[in-house]
């Protein structure tokens, strides 16, 4: 009754006059001669009704404990002590996971706190902590590499297999921002690069199992003119234009089966992303593209194992967790083509070395081809370390290579005689990765690493008893350091060093009449990167601006910068605004010398840039894209230009009047490359589409018009696919056309002059356009704890066509006789894959 007299009375004063309790309190102090004793922050936003000053003190302190969340305690004399009321407690049980928020990995060793209690998450992401607190309080969760989450026990319903879901602090470079781009496992990322996550990738047509390369030929601005899987020609580059990493290391060799076969194990990369243009600035090299494939590097929490075949080829891989700190991926690939050539061999086989030495024994009487060998393989293994959970070390080695080998036998003259002609292809790397958090903020990156390819060829001529050996072996060695810092949510900036060492070797050896080279030069280069990245997501932005400062000391020019720029807006909610822009520059090329150079088979090989006979090549490039994407319908348009200069003619493979020439020279490469994508339910249908115009510029008394259509000028790309999902298949047909590339012919009115065939101008005529129709099929056997059997099947080239990829010509009898290069014809492949998780 008294209290509500109070309430009464003051609210018949003024209900809307209020008085902050701060105020109230030194006003209590003079008027009853007391002293109160509090924080604060305890007193922030507390207001009450204005003051009845009939009141005697202890009906003010009765009054303000009913009211307010303080506690009034009376001390000695004339003390009060102001101190908040401690709210209920209970016994608070709650348990879950801690998830990566981008790919939902279990993130282990997280901090997860309420009230005085913390417990850390187990190597699975896993925890449970059990407390006495109110029911308001508010659960923290906190890891060196992620954002920190905040939530109140008030917004969690159940306290039992809670998901706390973390955002990693270094990764606005990879932001998804368009998922399953138009098939699952494939992704536009931020900053204009696509990328690939092979385990969750729904099979494309052609294929019974992941395959990087290709995958790669489904956008557009990407082919190969050749129908190769790992000679990727980007926008009118050639394949040597592309930087490769697998796990940061460098790679130069980039397919088996001399570039029908990608080189790497789609069943131990994690993810691989590629970039046509605008480019990070910590990547340098390759004028026409990036592919950077990922390992995985979070610890295995269980014991992950598999193996398969195909028409071509065994693999097995496995995923080993040691101890909570340490675990180890395994993969491995070995081709069965020496020991059983099925009819996918027979096809493979028949591609891959027409035209080249293995045949001459067909056309030669005096010749028996005694029988070949060729066989492939990769193997890889990869170290995991986290020894605290700021640090964490990796390391990773590579083998792989192609071997291949045939015997001829001469059958006329006083006996028999026999010789064994090889070539082998082998590439091993090694490289050592540590990264350190050492704070919220703060991230380092040191890498050092060793690449080394090397070819062999010995080429045996019975006829003549003449004995060629080739060898070019390239190593590089290089070292980085890269700092990453996040100065808020929005803004985030790195700088890095890198120490490059180039180093190649040339050898040959000829036996009648006696040669031998031995050519080694080696480029050291000095580069120092910087980038910064600002996001507001308020307003869609994205707005990165990079540069690479190279110094090259001996080479000329010495010093070349490079200007990068990524940035994209939102127009509206589903519609993107896009530009991309870059300077590169790129020391080493491969060249042909001659076609028969290393059997014919892999006749490119890499030269280093010296300054006189292989200049540096430097590219610039710019684009402009919109890209629409609602729900199961997206359309992306992208319009380019690009420049790339200093060229070696001997680089892009002529075999016309410029085969036997060394001239420098450049192209330029504009067009448009379009993607529509609609799915229908569980059936996805895109279409890519590319316009290109890519033109050479060689200044030579051997042409009349220096300006003449690339090699690699296809105007029109087209490729159509569809998969389906029904059940546990899957289903994929797809259509892959393009316009006939540019071949050189003859004069019709005089073939032959002066002994030489008497070319057109370079590159004035077109092969008939190219068709290939492919089809693929897999079913998957579920069984428990999450294993699986996959069995696949796929049919290349469904209708057999008969696709000329190049024609050139050799003067026979004093007449050109022309030589077809054909593609694939029918070819079948049947896989078989299992999967285990223990």
């Amino acid at each position: 009754v008294f209290f509500f007299a109070i309430h009464f009375s003051l609210n018949a004063q003024d209900a809307h006059q209020k008085v902050d309790l701060e105020d109230l309190l030194e006003r209590l102090e003079a008027d009853y001669d007391t002293r109160f004793s509090y924080a604060n922050e305890s007193l922030i936003d507390l207001y009450i009704l204005p003051i009845d000053n009939a009141l005697t003190l202890d009906d003010w302190l009765d009054y303000l404990r009913e009211i307010t969340p303080l506690k009034f305690d009376r001390l000695s004399g004339n003390i009060i002590t102001v101190s908040p009321k401690i709210k209920p407690q209970s016994i608070v049980s709650i348990s879950g996971v801690v998830i990566d928020a981008q790919n939902n990995d279990p993130i282990p060793f997280a901090f997860i706190q309420l009230g005085d209690q913390v417990a850390s998450s187990d190597f699975n992401g896993y925890f449970t902590l059990t407390t006495s607190i109110s029911s308001d309080s508010i659960l923290q969760i906190s890891h060196i590499s992620y954002f920190s989450l905040q939530t109140s026990l008030i917004d969690i319903e159940s306290k039992e297999n809670v998901v706390l879901k973390l955002q990693p602090k270094f990764s606005t470079l990879s932001e998804v921002i368009i998922d399953n781009y138009y098939v699952p496992g494939i992704s536009r990322v931020q900053g204009g690069g696509y990328r690939f996550k092979p385990d969750e990738q729904q099979i494309l047509p052609g294929l019974t199992e992941p395959d990087l390369l290709f995958s790669l030929q489904t956008f557009p601005g990407i082919y190969s003119a050749n129908e190769s899987v790992s000679n990727l020609n980007i926008r009118g580059g050639t394949n040597d234009q592309n930087l490769v990493l697998w796990d940061g290391i460098r790679m130069f060799q980039t397919g088996h089966f001399f570039g029908l076969i990608s080189a790497f194990n789609p069943y131990i990369t994690e993810s691989a992303t590629v970039t046509k243009n605008g480019t990070v600035a910590e990547l340098g090299q390759g004028v026409s593209g990036t592919f950077d494939m990922k390992l995985r590097e979070s610890l295995r929490s269980k014991f992950e194992a598999g193996g398969g075949a195909n028409l071509l080829h065994l693999n097995a891989h496995a995923g080993i967790p040691i101890n909570e700190k340490l675990s180890i991926e395994l993969a491995g690939r070995r081709s069965l083509t020496d020991m059983w050539q099925s009819p996918t061999y027979n096809s493979y086989f028949d591609r891959a070395f027409q035209n080249t030495a293995i045949n001459r024994a067909q056309n030669n009487d005096s010749l028996i081809n005694q029988g070949d060998k060729f066989l492939y393989f990769d193997w890889l293994g990869k170290i995991n370390f986290h020894p605290t959970t700021k640090d964490r070390i990796s390391v990773t080695y590579f083998n792989m290579g192609d071997e291949l080998s045939f015997n001829e036998e001469k059958t006329f003259g006083s006996g028999n005689s026999s010789r064994e002609s090889r070539l082998h292809q082998i590439s091993s790397g090694i490289g050592i990765t540590h990264t350190r958090f050492w704070n919220q903020n703060l991230k380092t990156l040191t890498t050092l690493y060793q690449s080394k390819y090397q070819l062999d060829a010995t080429n045996q001529y019975l006829l003549i008893d003449q004995q060629l050996d080739q060898s070019n072996t390239v190593i590089n060695r290089n070292a980085s350091l890269s700092i990453f810092y996040l100065v808020n949510p929005r803004l985030d900036w790195q700088w890095g060093y890198q120490l490059d060492i180039l180093a190649v070797r040339d050898q040959v050896f000829l036996n009648k009449p006696s040669f031998t080279s031995d050519i080694q030069e080696a480029q050291t280069s000095h580069i120092l990167h910087g980038q910064v990245n600002w996001t507001q997501e308020e307003t869609g932005t994205f707005v990165s601006f990079g540069t690479r400062l190279n110094f090259f000391p001996g080479a000329d020019p010495q010093f070349i910068p490079e200007p990068r720029i990524r940035a994209h807006q939102y127009l509206q909610k589903n519609l993107l605004l896009e530009l991309l822009g870059e300077f590169k520059s790129q020391t080493i090329t491969q060249i042909i010398d001659l076609q028969n150079d290393f059997l014919g088979v892999e006749k490119r090989r890499w030269a280093l840039a010296n300054g006189s006979d292989y200049p540096i090549i430097q590219s610039k490039q710019v684009s402009l894209g919109l890209h629409y994407d609602l729900k199961d319908f997206f359309l992306s348009g992208e319009v380019y230009y690009k420049q790339v200069n200093n060229i070696i003619s001997t680089s892009q493979a002529f075999q016309n009047q410029l085969e036997p020439l060394q001239i420098a020279g450049d192209y330029n490469s504009y067009g448009v490359d379009l993607m529509v994508k609609k799915s229908f339910g569980i059936l996805n249908s895109w279409l890519s589409y590319g316009w290109g115009n890519t033109m050479y510029q060689f200044e030579t008394s051997s042409v009349n018009n220096p300006n003449f259509p690339s090699n690699l000028d296809i105007r029109h790309n087209v490729y159509l696919g569809n998969s389906l999902k029904t059940g546990n298949f899957d289903w994929s047909i797809g259509a892959n056309y393009h316009s006939g590339v540019p071949v050189t012919l003859p004069k019709q009115d005089d073939p032959i002059l002066n002994g030489m065939i008497n070319y057109q101008s370079p590159n004035s005529g077109r092969l008939p356009d190219y068709l290939r129709l492919d089809f693929s099929s897999t079913y998957k056997w579920l069984f428990k704890n999450d294993h699986y059997s996959l069995i696949g099947l796929s049919i290349w080239n469904v209708m057999n066509r008969d696709n000329p990829l190049k024609t050139y010509y050799r003067r026979v009898s004093n007449v050109p006789v022309a030589v077809d290069q054909l593609a694939l014809g029918f070819t079948p492949n049947v896989s078989l894959q299992m999967q285990f998780y223990f």
